[in-house]
């Protein structure tokens, strides 16, 4: 198992999507981000139930330099099961994030100590997104 200089020193692969927290510095700071990236996120755990978009704990998908979604997750640990409630994804190169999702997402349930997947909302911003073909890429019910 490696060190933690070690993993300090390795470059990020630019074609897998990171999953970040909320509270990522990355994305800490509204106004930084969407500046710089042109990506509009809130953590909506303190908006009204009724006027959030994502969900209540989404989480920021960056892929290469590109934010390119979020997703509002969380674990039932008695069935072992990491529940998307929402995947928004915000990229018209579809098929090619859902490539690199998929073994972020593997990753992510391990860590999560999850033994499978259920999606039960997925939207795009554009509105051209199958849910099935989705679901279907991702090997999730």
């Amino acid at each position: 198992m490696p060190n933690i200089e070690s993993l300090l020193k390795q470059r990020l692969n630019a074609r897998r999507v990171k999953i970040l927290s909320p509270f990522d510095n990355l994305v800490i700071q509204r106004k930084r981000i969407k500046n710089f990236f042109d990506f509009d996120y809130q953590i909506e755990c303190y908006v009204p139930e009724s006027k959030r978009k994502y969900g209540y704990f989404s989480l920021p998908l960056l892929w290469g330099k590109q934010f390119v979604g979020r997703m509002d997750v969380k674990i039932d640990r008695k069935l072992g099961v990491l529940n998307i409630k929402h995947l928004h994804i915000e990229t018209d190169k579809t098929d090619q994030l859902i490539t690199a999702l998929k073994k972020s997402l593997h990753q992510f349930l391990v860590f999560n100590a999850g033994q499978s997947i259920k999606i039960q909302k997925i939207s795009h911003i554009n509105q051209k997104l199958s849910a099935a073909k989705i679901k279907g890429c991702l090997n999730v019910s």
